[in-house]
């Protein structure tokens, strides 16, 4: 949208939340790309406040212990939202390996509780892994989209650590 201001000549540029001057075209394609990005901010917010980690729900009594959980919360949000805007490019997201996001353990317990068959040789695909993850958190696509929610996402990063520190703590007592 353009708008005119009586006592000055130049173009506005206008948006919900700012009228910023209309100097050249790579200012206007840096406000569309800025626009753009407010998404990804706004997923991420779901992802780590209501919809995902549930930040907003701790009753934390210390300031540490807050700034604490606010910190691993919003790392595992990060990590949430990279692995879907990887998975959203499915060409790209069935031709790359998951052990670029995921440990060979990880994705190995994704595969025994959520496969029926054996591991395979080689690694399975970033796609695979989205959804494998998803499953854990107990999502079934019941709405046929395809989209997995920020809930089924935190849950089934949740289990797999649960699943991973098992491990962990079994092949040490293997080793004793």
């Amino acid at each position: 949208m353009k708008y005119h201001h009586q006592k000055e000549q130049k173009p506005y540029v206008g948006n919900y939340t700012q009228m910023k001057p209309l100097i050249v075209l790579a200012d206007a394609l840096k406000t569309v790309r800025y626009y753009e990005l407010r998404w990804r901010v706004e997923e991420y917010h779901k992802a780590w406040k209501s919809a995902g980690t549930q930040v907003e729900s701790f009753r934390l009594q210390t300031r540490q212990n807050l700034e604490k959980i606010i910190v691993i919360t919003a790392f595992i949000a990060v990590r949430l939202l990279q692995l879907r805007e990887l998975s959203g490019n499915k060409e790209k997201a069935k031709s790359t390996s998951c052990e670029g996001y995921f440990a060979p353990l990880e994705w190995k317990l994704m595969w025994s509780k959520t496969e029926a068959k054996a591991l395979p040789k080689k690694p399975p695909t970033l796609y695979w892994a989205y959804y494998a993850l998803a499953k854990l958190g107990r999502w079934h696509d019941s709405k046929r989209t395809g989209v997995v929610g920020w809930e089924a996402l935190w849950d089934g990063w949740f289990t797999l650590n649960q699943l991973f520190r098992r491990s962990k703590i079994h092949a040490a007592k293997q080793m004793e």
